[in-house]
C-alpha cells in the first residue's frame, strides 16, 4: 500500500462510523472470518484491520522478520559471551556479515507489508498474527466492516422509532432511505437485524 493510502486508511480509524464499532461490537457480533482474525489478535486490532484495508487482498507476512529479531539477538548475547565468529558461523548458519550486522544491533529491514500491520494495529499484535500464518506467511481476503455499520445504523433506527417516538417519514429523510425501507426495519426484531445472528439462524437451519 502507497504511504498516501496508509495514512487514509489511518484516518478512518478516526472516524465516528468506525468509533461506533469499536463501542459496540462484541466477538459474537463478528462474521465467521473476522472471529478467526478475532482469536489471535482480539476484537478491536480485527476491526482496525477491517477497517483500514478491508475488501483487499492483503498479504500478511510469516514470522521470518522476527524470527531474525531473535537471531540476532541470541547472536549478541553469544558475541558478548566469547564466541568467536567461526563458531557463530557454524552454530547459526549465516554470514561474517549478518554476524556483524547482529553485532552492532543493526535491524534487519522491515518489510513494507509488516510496516502496515504494524501502523494499524501496533507490534505486539502483528507478531502474533504473522507468527500464527507460519514463516512464509499468506495472501488473503480481507473482510469489511460494512455489514456491522450497517447493523448499527439499523439499531438506530429501532431506537429512533421506539425510543424517541420518531415517525418512519422522519427516519427516511434523517438516515437518506426509503419510507419502505424504514418500515421494513422497524417490523423486523432488533435480535434479527444482526447479521451474525442471521448466519448462525440459517446454519442451524441447513443441519
Amino acid at each position: 500500500m502507497a504511504d498516501q493510502g496508509l495514512e487514509r486508511a489511518k484516518k478512518r480509524l478516526n472516524s465516528e462510523s468506525f468509533q461506533k464499532l469499536t463501542e459496540h461490537v462484541k466477538y459474537e457480533d463478528l462474521s465467521a472470518k473476522q472471529r478467526e482474525l478475532a482469536d489471535v489478535i482480539g476484537v478491536e486490532a480485527t476491526l482496525k484491520l477491517c477497517e483500514a484495508l478491508g475488501g483487499k487482498s492483503v498479504y500478511i507476512p510469516g514470522s521470518l522478520w522476527f524470527d531474525r529479531q531473535e537471531q540476532d539477538r541470541r547472536i549478541r548475547e553469544d558475541f558478548d559471551s566469547g564466541a568467536s565468529m567461526q563458531q557463530l558461523r557454524n552454530r547459526y548458519g549465516v554470514s561474517d556479515s549478518q554476524i556483524r550486522r547482529a553485532v552492532r544491533s543493526e535491524p534487519a529491514k522491515m518489510p513494507k507489508a509488516l510496516r502496515t500491520l504494524v501502523e494499524i494495529i501496533g507490534m505486539e499484535k502483528t507478531r502474533r498474527l504473522c507468527s500464527n500464518v507460519g514463516t512464509l506467511g499468506m495472501q488473503g481476503y480481507m473482510p469489511k466492516n460494512e455489514a456491522l455499520k450497517i447493523w448499527l445504523r439499523n439499531l438506530e433506527i429501532h431506537e429512533a422509532f421506539y425510543g424517541q417516538g420518531r415517525s418512519a417519514a422522519q427516519i427516511a429523510e434523517n438516515f437518506d432511505l426509503s419510507e419502505r425501507a424504514v418500515q421494513t426495519l422497524i417490523n423486523t426484531r432488533a435480535e434479527d437485524l444482526n447479521p451474525a445472528h442471521n448466519r448462525r439462524k440459517k446454519h442451524e437451519t441447513l443441519e
